[in-house]
C-alpha cells in the first residue's frame, strides 16, 4: 500500500508539471487569466541590459527582471525605467553568443512606470504585459499591441507614438516583413520616441507593396532634418540623417507622393 500512496504521489507531481509548462511557466513564475507572474526576482538594476544608455540619457531603472523569452532559446529580460513623469519599459533577448538586444521598447510620455509582469489575458497561449503605474495599470495584449516574437533589433528606439493611422504602428517594428502600417488614403506620417538617443543616426526601412510614397521627410523634436527620394521595392532601404536627429527625444516619418506601407523601421 505504501508503494501505490508513493506511485500515485509521482503521477500527480508529474501532471501538475505539466500543467505549469503548458500554461507558458516553470513553477516558480507562472501566470494565468488575469493572475500576474508570482515569485517575481528582481536583479540588481547596476546589471541592467543598456543601462548605461538609460543613464546617459537622465533615467533611473526602476526593475530589472527575468521575463518569458516566448522563442526557445533565448534568454529575455525586461527593464524599467523612469525619469519625473516619463519612462518605458525595454524587452531584451540574448541568443546564441549575440548578447542582450532590444526586441520590444514602449515609452510613455506623460506617466512613470515602476514595474512590470507577464500575465495572460485572452487564453491565446502567448504572454502578455502590465505595466505599473503606483496603483494604476496599463495592459497590452501580444500580438494586438506588441510582439515578443521580432527579430534582436539594432536600435533602441520605442515602438509607439502616434500616426496619420493609429491602428497598428507596431507592425512597423515587429520584425515581420509580411506585415504593415498602413497610412491609409493619401499621404501619412508616424511619429516615434526616441528617448535613449541614438548613435549613428542611420535610419533602415522598408516598404510594402501595398504603398506608393516615393518621398520622405524627417523632422526631429518638429525641425526637418533630411529628406529623401524612395525606390518602389521591399527591400531595405538605409538614409543617413542629419545631426538634429541625435538627441531628439520624437522623430517623425512624413510620407508623400501617395500612400504609406511600412514594413519594419529602425532607427539607430
Amino acid at each position: 500500500m505504501r508503494c501505490s500512496n508513493f506511485t500515485t504521489f509521482m503521477i500527480l507531481a508529474i501532471l501538475s508539471a505539466a500543467l505549469i509548462a503548458a500554461c507558458g511557466g516553470d513553477g516558480s513564475d507562472s501566470g494565468s487569466s488575469d493572475v500576474s507572474s508570482s515569485g517575481v526576482t528582481t536583479m540588481p538594476v547596476d546589471g541592467a541590459p543598456f543601462g548605461d544608455r538609460i543613464a546617459e540619457a537622465g533615467f533611473q531603472v526602476t526593475q530589472f527582471r527575468g521575463f518569458p523569452a516566448q522563442l526557445p532559446g533565448r534568454d529575455a529580460y525586461a527593464v524599467v525605467y523612469r525619469k519625473g513623469s516619463t519612462g518605458g519599459v525595454l524587452y531584451t533577448a540574448a541568443q546564441g553568443n549575440s548578447g542582450d538586444q532590444p526586441v520590444w521598447h514602449w515609452f510613455f510620455s506623460d506617466e512613470a512606470p515602476d514595474s512590470v509582469t507577464y500575465l495572460e489575458l485572452n487564453d491565446d497561449g502567448l504572454w502578455d504585459v502590465r505595466v505599473h503605474f503606483g496603483d494604476k495599470h496599463t495592459d497590452f495584449i501580444q500580438e494586438s499591441d506588441f510582439s515578443f516574437f521580432g527579430k534582436l533589433r539594432p536600435d533602441l528606439i520605442a515602438m509607439n507614438g502616434s500616426a496619420s493611422e493609429a491602428d497598428g504602428l507596431w507592425r512597423a517594428f515587429d520584425g515581420d516583413t509580411t506585415t504593415a502600417w498602413l497610412s491609409g488614403d493619401g499621404d501619412g506620417w508616424m511619429e516615434v520616441y526616441s528617448p535613449l538617443g541614438l548613435r549613428d543616426g542611420v535610419l533602415s526601412l522598408r516598404l510594402h507593396a501595398d504603398g506608393a510614397a516615393s518621398k520622405l521627410s524627417v523632422e526631429a523634436d518638429g525641425k526637418q532634418v533630411s529628406s529623401f527620394d524612395l525606390e518602389s521595392t521591399p527591400l531595405e532601404q538605409v538614409f543617413q540623417l542629419g545631426d538634429g536627429a541625435m538627441r531628439a527625444s520624437t522623430l517623425r516619418l512624413e510620407f508623400s507622393g501617395g500612400n504609406a506601407a511600412v514594413s519594419e523601421v529602425q532607427i539607430r
